[in-house]
């Protein structure tokens, strides 16, 4: 839950600036902030600060989780990304954030067996790395309340 730890990071540098004081927990990430745009959560999450102010913190977020990909591949790490998008949609955000050349592959849900939550699209990144789960973990972007994408994997996130 990579996102999720970014925006609990950020969210809290200053808590007395956001909710209510009270610190950002991965819980009201779920219920608050995983799945939506980030224009959205501008209008929604931080509707008490400018704009400007906003959309700053936006881009800050993006940052960390960019830098945070970028480190594992300098550390030289074995690197999938995992998405049900379509695979157009998934190379041009991939492009559109600095990414591209962040994966050695990218794994398309609707192209599994079955499609995440299921965990067919990870086991299919495992097997094409050819890494045991055993030393591999996953970088989350959004949450599933059930749990159930990693059901099955053994893999660490």
């Amino acid at each position: 839950m990579l996102f999720a730890k970014c925006f609990v990071r950020l969210l809290n540098s200053d808590p007395s600036d956001f909710n209510g004081g009270t610190p950002i927990t991965e819980d009201f990430f779920i219920e608050n902030i995983s799945g939506r745009h980030n224009e959205d959560l501008c209008h929604i999450l931080l509707s008490d600060w400018e704009i400007q102010r906003s959309r700053k913190f936006m881009e800050d977020k993006e940052a960390m989780f960019q830098s945070c990909a970028n480190g594992s591949r300098i550390a030289g790490l074995r690197r999938a990304a995992v998405t049900n998008a379509p695979i157009s949609d998934a190379e041009l955000l991939a492009s559109m954030l600095g990414l591209s050349d962040s994966f050695e592959i990218l794994v398309i849900g609707n192209e599994c067996d079955r499609a995440k939550p299921f965990p067919d699209p990870y086991l299919k990144a495992l097997q094409t790395l050819d890494i045991s789960h055993k030393h591999a973990f996953v970088f989350r972007g959004l949450c599933f309340r059930d749990g159930s994408w990693d059901a099955g994997t053994g893999v660490r996130y």
